[in-house]
């Protein structure tokens, strides 16, 4: 059997200036955040790993560890947060999001993981990404028990059991994250192995759909300059979601991915990264979100992905338009090897640079394009010489020690993309800089 999603009412806007204020206290915290967590669960890091305090204890770590009758499930659970608490870059994150996957030690049969933001939105399921950005504050099990409540209301800090019913008893655990200046919650569940079917729900009844009515909708994109006009509405829209408290990060995902809204038609969407190669958004394959493209092992996509930063840095907006190949969602049989980025079917691109104002060196990329058909492509790109690419190793635990960085004020991927809404926030509003 399977459980269902009633969606809940929403509960009114507040003053726009309090919701910039509030998150600009929420990345002034985080460097706080980061003590609290390390605070929280230095037990459960391992007695071996380099980069953890010992433990006083061995500890019971693996998904296929866990007993039956989950007594030590919040071991796992704690486990997986004692990583989460030592990322301090998004590429880390990407890193361990990645391990979080794998079928192996977190990822066991009905034992694996789920990150939810504090308002009930599955930002990552790491059993099924067709779950990403659904709603569960009120999500029922078989027998119609609140189980999406009993996880916004599990006890900090210390977390807690939730029970719930799929073809017999069975139970998970789930501890929230929580920001100590703004109370603004996360979620971390691990042994839920309910998957519910969500009714499809039009663009028009989604929570934020009537923040903004683009100047262009990506059915209306067939133009360089519309092209143009498309990225730009798209961060516009990113802005405007800033002034309503009711939409969050995974609210803002499912907007840009409805096949039915402005934002999303056939082969236009929108696509984010960072000027590292790490992929936060891409409405057409949300398989390659949190993975770094710069890493692969095929060249030809690591030389695309270098030639779109390299475009965002141009200063004139004409000079940011890239010809290059990637798969057409409207097109069989030209997509990568095993669903992955990349494709063969022609493409003009444009991006358009956002930096971050807390750390100008880096640099958020949004970006969207047009696919060309047998056209000829209307413009030449330079080729760019590929720097040689390193792949980290650290060796000792399955997740490897996350690096001491000082150049990313990113500290977890529960924050990246408030990042990226605060950069937007200063683009539009250069008053509350």
């Amino acid at each position: 059997m399977l459980g269902r999603i009633q969606n809940s009412p929403n509960s009114g806007k507040k003053e726009n200036i309090m919701k910039s204020l509030r998150l600009m206290v929420f990345f002034c915290s985080v460097l706080g955040l980061l003590g609290v967590f390390s605070y929280m669960f230095p037990a459960f890091a391992h007695q071996d790993d380099p980069h953890s305090p010992p433990s006083p204890i061995p500890l019971t770590s693996t998904a296929s560890d866990v007993t039956a009758d989950r007594s030590n499930l919040p071991t796992f659970v704690g486990h997986a947060a004692a990583h989460l608490a030592r990322v301090t870059t998004f590429a880390e994150a990407t890193e361990l999001v990645d391990e979080f996957r794998k079928i192996g030690d977190w990822n066991d049969g009905s034992t694996y993981l789920v990150l939810l933001t504090g308002g009930g939105g599955v930002q990552a399921h790491m059993d099924n990404r067709e779950l990403e950005d659904e709603d569960w504050s009120m999500l029922e099990d078989d027998r119609g028990n609140m189980v999406g409540q009993g996880f916004l209301n599990a006890p900090l800090l210390t977390g807690g059991f939730v029970d719930y019913y799929n073809d017999g008893d069975k139970r998970s655990y789930a501890i929230p994250f929580t920001d100590p200046f703004t109370m603004q919650r996360y979620i971390l569940i691990g042994g839920f192995d309910l998957q519910p079917e969500v009714d499809k729900i039009p663009y028009e009844q989604l929570p934020g759909a009537e923040t903004i009515t683009p100047s262009i909708t990506a059915e209306e994109v067939d133009t360089r300059e519309e092209l143009k006009m498309f990225v730009k509405a798209a961060i516009d829209f990113f802005g405007r979601a800033l002034e309503d408290p009711e939409i969050d990060l995974v609210k803002t995902r499912k907007l840009f991915r409805a096949e039915d809204g402005p934002w999303r038609h056939v082969s236009t969407y929108i696509w984010i990264m960072d000027d590292e190669g790490n992929v936060i958004f891409n409405g057409g394959n949300r398989n390659i979100e949190q993975t770094n493209l710069l890493r692969g092992q095929n060249q030809t996509l690591v030389d695309i992905i270098e030639r779109l930063i390299e475009a965002s840095k141009k200063t004139e907006e004409d000079e940011r338009f890239v010809n290059y190949d990637w798969d057409d969602p409207a097109i069989e049989g030209d997509e990568a090897p095993g669903g992955g980025a990349g494709g063969s079917s022609p493409k003009l691109g444009y991006v358009e640079p956002f930096p971050n104002p807390f750390n100008p060196s880096q640099i958020f990329i949004f970006g969207s394009g047009l696919y060309l058909g047998s056209e000829t492509p209307e413009m030449e790109t330079p080729e760019t010489e590929t720097p040689e690419m390193e792949t980290p190793d650290d060796g000792g635990c399955a997740i490897s020690g996350t690096r001491n960085t000082t150049q990313s004020s990113l500290l977890n991927l529960f924050l990246v993309m408030s990042v990226l809404f605060l950069a937007v926030s200063f683009k539009r509003r250069p008053t509350l800089g």
